[in-house]
C-alpha cells in the first residue's frame, strides 16, 4: 500500500517566501510615504489651531 504524503515541498515554501518578500518590498515604501504624509497633515492641523489661538490673542 502507498501512503499518501501530505505537506509542502521545500521549493513550494521557498517560492511563497519569495513572493511575500517581494510584496513586502513593494509595500514598505508606500507605507513609509503614508506615515510621512500623515505626520505632515497632523502638523498642518496643529499649526492651524495655533494660528487661530494667536489671532484670538491679538
Amino acid at each position: 500500500m502507498n501512503k499518501i504524503q501530505k505537506g509542502f515541498t521545500l521549493i513550494e515554501l521557498m517560492i511563497v517566501i519569495a513572493i511575500v518578500a517581494i510584496l513586502a518590498a513593494i509595500a514598505l515604501p508606500a507605507y513609509q510615504d503614508y506615515v510621512i504624509r500623515s505626520r505632515v497633515s497632523e502638523g498642518l492641523v496643529a499649526a492651524d489651531a495655533a494660528k487661530i489661538n494667536v489671532q484670538d490673542v491679538l
